[in-house]
């Protein structure tokens, strides 16, 4: 039954890679108007800093987490690709 655990981790771990990646794409993409301009700065640091938060993980590079990120419980990320309310943003949440 291991085995079959395993194999069912290896797909979702698959699946998750395949959703933050296409996040990242959606926020690269988001930084340029439709007829291929860059938006203002303001924007284009905005969703940076979106992109980074949701695809960069302090710890893995040996800086301290966030203050309001829990010190013990690791935190998984679910990126969903599809437009919120009505907009071509992208929205990430986190569950424990």
């Amino acid at each position: 039954m291991a085995a079959l655990e395993d194999r069912l981790q290896l797909l979702e771990d698959r699946a998750a890679i395949l959703a933050l990646k296409a996040y990242y794409a959606r926020c690269a993409d988001e930084k340029y108007t439709d007829d291929h301009r860059r938006k203002p700065q303001a924007e284009i640091d905005a969703i940076t800093r979106r992109q980074v938060d949701a695809t960069f993980t302090p710890r893995r590079y040996g800086m301290a987490a966030p203050s309001s990120a829990p010190a013990t419980a690791a935190r998984r990320s679910t990126t969903t690709c599809a437009p919120a309310a009505g907009t071509s943003r992208c929205i990430t949440s986190s569950a424990p």
